[in-house]
């Protein structure tokens, strides 16, 4: 799928990582919100994607509470409805900018060229960030390099799942594990994990 203009697709694919937190049941999300508050995962979040591209389908994109992520690059892919914000605009927040797409193809075209021709200047494009939901996520898995994962101990109601990351072999890189207080409701664990490619 990825055109050939790159001279090494893999090398471009590993700027690719996705981002999420998942229950111990695998739900992360119901009714298009987030099943739980842990301001310290949304500090996590904020520290590894500002002044970064992060893509997200246009249900993420309508769930966020204050529109596109300040400091970001906001790729929405979306396929059904041509009036569904402008192509790419820039809006009137600091470094912040917003892309729709349609496809997968799209996405990695309109990276490679941002690549070779910034649109704004403090972005940076050594790591994009796929951040839901459950649709994306499924597309974008075989592609990505990391994985930053949020898991919390609990078994909860939900009706957006993790797809299925046992498909493809992981290698560790950082676990810290963090336990409930009078701000955030469950244990929780912040893992970082590099997938293993085959030779």
């Amino acid at each position: 799928m990825i055109s050939p203009y790159q001279n090494n697709p893999q090398e471009f694919l590993n700027k690719f990582s996705m981002i999420l937190a998942t229950s111990e049941n695998g739900a992360i999300g119901k009714d298009n919100k987030l099943l739980w508050h842990l301001p310290n995962d949304l500090k996590r979040f904020k520290k590894l994607t500002t002044n970064k591209i992060v893509v997200m389908g246009r249900n993420t994109y309508e769930s966020l509470p204050n529109g596109a992520l300040p400091g970001r690059l906001n790729i929405i892919m979306c396929n059904d409805d041509k009036d569904f914000l402008k192509r790419t605009e820039t809006i009137e927040k600091t470094n912040t900018g917003i892309a729709k797409l349609s496809n997968i193809q799209e996405v990695f075209n309109f990276i490679h060229n941002y690549e070779l021709d910034p649109l704004m200047d403090n972005i940076e494009v050594d790591e994009i960030f796929i951040i839901g939901g459950a649709k994306i996520y499924e597309l974008f898995l075989g592609y990505i390099n990391k994985l930053y994962m949020t898991f919390v101990d609990v078994d909860i109601d939900g009706d957006a799942f993790i797809p299925d990351i046992n498909r493809f072999d992981w290698e560790e890189l950082e676990e810290i594990v963090n336990y409930k207080d009078d701000k955030h409701e469950y244990d929780y664990t912040f893992l970082t994990l590099k997938k293993i490619r085959k030779k």
